[in-house]
């Protein structure tokens, strides 16, 4: 596996613990697709089977998303050997997303969606993350401006729930103003999420209004 070359045991031992292919789903009913080294997208990009690697650094200089792969309500799996730079991020419901490096998403990461994981080797830098209930789990450093979630340590993978949390420097609050969402409906925490979801749904993105 390409994962046991990985320098960084931390990584390389979560991702043999991983399940890869879709719940249910057999190794010959899934599409999967390789990509030998560096790969960069002009645009949004989705990744264009169910299971898909990148052998070397990915950028996109629009959205990154999981969503509708092959046809698929989720279910995604993207692996990057290397560093991830983006626009913005969507992982998908039950998605799994792994960076063996770093992660910069230059405008925001939307990870809140149910049973999905986001996975991150290095740093993780981003101005806006989202992860409701949902954490990163990180083995370098994280920093978020503004957001809801958290990200834990790389080390704590298998016992997220008691390992310490790191949050977005500004609460959900800031969130609400710096994207300028009505704050008559987004009276209470909870209600952020449908919010949210309802501005992707619209427009493809966070920052942008209908």
């Amino acid at each position: 596996m390409r994962g046991d070359a990985l320098a960084d045991r931390s990584i390389a031992g979560v991702l043999s613990r991983l399940q890869l292919l879709p719940r249910g789903m057999g190794a010959s009913e899934v599409s999967a697709g390789f990509h030998d080294g560096d790969l960069r997208i002009d645009g949004d990009f989705t990744p264009p089977t169910l299971v898909s690697v990148v052998d070397g650094d990915l950028r996109v200089s629009g959205k990154l998303s999981t969503e509708g792969v092959d046809g698929m309500d989720g279910h995604a799996t993207l692996i990057v050997f290397g560093d991830l730079r983006c626009g913005g991020l969507v992982n998908d419901w039950a998605s799994l997303l792994v960076v063996t490096d770093n992660l910069i998403a230059d405008e925001w990461v939307f990870a809140a969606r149910e049973d999905s994981a986001l996975v991150v080797g290095g740093d993780l830098r981003t101005p806006i993350f989202v992860g409701a209930d949902k954490w990163a789990s990180v083995g370098g450093s994280a920093q978020m401006d503004d957001g809801y979630g958290y990200a834990v340590a790389l080390a704590a993978f298998d016992d997220a729930f008691g390992a310490p949390q790191i949050h977005p420097r500004g609460s959900w609050k800031n969130l609400v103003d710096r994207l300028g969402l009505d704050r008559e409906r987004v009276r209470e925490e909870h209600d952020l999420i449908r919010v949210l979801e309802e501005r992707l749904y619209e427009t493809g993105s966070l920052t942008r209004s209908a």
